[in-house]
């Protein structure tokens, strides 16, 4: 203590110099660690920036304008395509729930006469009403009444086209309700939509883009007609149809016996006198092809939402 009052400028000195130190040493170790941090940030833009220049291709202003360009292209592809598969669907209309009873009416009274004038007449199940009998005496609701539109001249069409391809019977037809007819389509707070009106456009873009709407289909036909029927309603243009599930049972479950020896057409027999390679002979009798099948059909009728413009 006595050196220090004996040398005060000199103890002074050396306090100031051994704060300057403890400064210049917290200085230091700050500037350590933010030189730590700037020297990462700097490693890491590095290494993005030789990233960018390897990638193919890089990433410049003109690249930039044919991403851009081929974007835009894709877009118009997409949207031309969705145009052309959405043109495989029977349009929707504005429709009100009496209209649509009126043609519902109307249909079943077409198919049902259709089907008695052929001939033979063609079988349908009983009661009959294109699986929409419970709108026989009361209406649909509002919103669900265009989609049913849309749904009724789907099923004339099968149905049209399986009497005039000769089915000889139909025994059922289950079709699946639609979302609309219980409303499921529509949030509790909306607003209901005035009668026969379309869905809008906002709706339409939160369903899926594709909707299946099903039928069950029983029936009894000839080979030929049944493969007549299902290769045309499976081509058809303007309704897009998928046959989902295809069972078919021939009336003949047991196979054709084995010729016996020494029977006509048997190897080794005498040619029978109605042979039709002969002169005057007459036609072999037919062993396949010539049964009836009962088919079950699971018939899908395809919806495609509309896609919003972007």
């Amino acid at each position: 203590m006595n050196w220090i009052k004996q040398n005060k400028f000199l103890s002074g000195f050396i306090a100031c110099m051994i704060v300057g130190v403890g400064a210049l040493g917290f200085l230091l170790l700050k500037a350590q660690g933010r030189y730590g941090e700037v020297r990462a940030d700097y490693d890491m833009k590095v290494g993005e920036l030789n990233r960018l220049e390897g990638l193919k291709p890089y990433p410049e202003t003109e690249n930039l304008k044919k991403i851009e360009a081929q974007k835009v292209q894709h877009a118009a592809a997409v949207e031309a395509f969705h145009k052309n598969v959405a043109a495989a669907q029977i349009a929707l209309e504005p429709v009100t729930r009496e209209q649509f009873q009126d043609r519902l009416r109307e249909a079943v009274t077409r198919i049902t006469t259709k089907a008695g004038e052929k001939s033979p007449a063609v079988g349908l199940p009983a009661p009959f009403y294109l699986g929409m009998e419970k709108y026989q005496t009361e209406p649909p609701l509002a919103e669900a009444a265009p989609a049913l539109g849309r749904q009724l001249k789907a099923l004339e069409f099968v149905l049209t086209k399986m009497i005039d391809d000769g089915i000889l019977a139909i025994t059922k037809f289950d079709r699946h309700a639609l979302p609309e007819e219980e409303g499921k389509n529509k949030k509790e707070k909306d607003v209901p939509p005035k009668a026969g009106a379309l869905p809008a456009k906002a709706e339409k873009s939160s369903k899926s883009l594709v909707a299946y709407n099903g039928v069950n289909i029983d029936f009894t036909a000839e080979q030929s007609r049944f493969r007549t029927f299902l290769n045309g309603i499976a081509a058809e243009k303007s309704q897009f149809f998928v046959p989902r599930l295809v069972i078919v049972k021939n009336e003949k479950v047991d196979a054709p016996p084995r010729v016996q020896p020494g029977a006509p057409g048997a190897p080794g027999a005498p040619v029978p006198a109605d042979d039709p390679n002969k002169p005057g002979g007459g036609k072999v009798p037919l062993i396949f092809g010539g049964e009836k099948v009962s088919v079950s059909l699971v018939l899908e009728i395809v919806d495609f939402a509309e896609v919003a413009a972007k």
